[in-house]
């Protein structure tokens, strides 16, 4: 099936006039009707009910128009890519995210993805100074990390965006809050909610058992 003669049809199906149709495809009104002859041959069936006053699409050239409309979209999106790909261009996406930002980019890959189907997404998780090199390089287009580390990009290099500023929160065991803080023995948090409505561990100057199991206490 020729694709110019698919174009023609499409503009004939819109314009619903033979010489404006071949005015848009810059041919004579004579190639334009050969076009559409050899299509409706190729397919037989008849497109178009057609005399001295109008031209009408048959039910089936109102279905092949809208077939037809998503051929030629999917034939340019095809020599596009093969193009890009001839030139080293790809439509690929590539993320690159320190050691910690994986849990803040997931809902925004989630819905650039569903808006962009066509285009390949990989994220690449590195340590932050190879996460900078990666990107310097061109082997990275997007990086998340935290303004430390891209302060050492040079300025002008690259778009820089704030996409989260709220505190990030640390979970300690009941010993390593004990030793960070210094605090006496009996003053653990309770392990659990459950042992929290429970008799508390702190009244009877107590460790929780998690912390009995790991540490010394006086008698």
């Amino acid at each position: 099936m020729d694709i110019e003669n698919i174009k023609c049809f499409i503009s004939l199906a819109e314009c619903l006039n033979f010489t404006k149709a071949a005015e848009k495809e810059h041919i004579t009104q004579t190639s334009m009707s050969r076009k559409i002859n050899s299509l409706e041959s190729e397919l037989h069936v008849t497109l178009f009910h057609r005399d001295r006053r109008s031209v009408k699409l048959t039910s089936a050239g109102t279905e092949f128009y809208t077939q037809a409309k998503k051929l030629i979209e999917l034939y340019d999106q095809s020599v596009q890519t093969v193009q890009n790909i001839h030139c080293g261009l790809i439509r690929e996406l590539k993320i690159g995210l320190g050691l910690y930002e994986d849990a803040l980019i997931q809902s925004y890959i989630d819905s650039y993805m569903a808006q962009n189907p066509s285009v390949r997404v990989s994220c690449l998780q590195f340590r932050y100074h190879q996460l900078l090199e990666q990107f310097q390089e061109n082997m990275l287009d997007i990086i998340l990390t935290s303004d430390q580390f891209l302060n050492e990009l040079p300025p002008g290099q690259a778009e820089q965006y704030l996409i989260h500023d709220a505190p990030w929160m640390i979970a300690l065991s009941c010993i390593a809050f004990l030793v960070l803080t210094a605090a006496p023995p009996g003053s653990c948090v309770p392990s659990s909610p459950r042992r929290a409505r429970g008799r508390n561990p702190a009244a009877s100057g107590r460790p929780c058992r998690r912390c009995a199991r790991t540490a010394s206490w006086p008698g």
